[in-house]
């Protein structure tokens, strides 16, 4: 098992409908690649936790550090 944990901000002010949105978006993705986490907004400002399989961990960490 292993664990990759980060902290983004938003690139503008967000909905709270936007923000469900993300974390829809989020639980189908990890649900999809078989990996857990969590994710916690606040004031613009996101706290990801994702813990799965290393190679997917892997992937999944990619696609988020290539996400603007």
């Amino acid at each position: 098992m292993h664990r990759f944990v980060y902290v983004s901000s938003a690139t503008r002010q967000l909905s709270a409908q936007t923000i469900a949105d993300i974390a829809g978006a989020c639980h189908r993705n990890n649900r999809r690649n078989g990996l857990t986490g969590l994710l916690v907004a606040h004031q613009g400002r996101f706290l990801h936790i994702l813990e799965g399989d290393e190679a997917a961990i892997r992937r999944r960490a990619e696609m988020i550090q290539n996400d603007p």
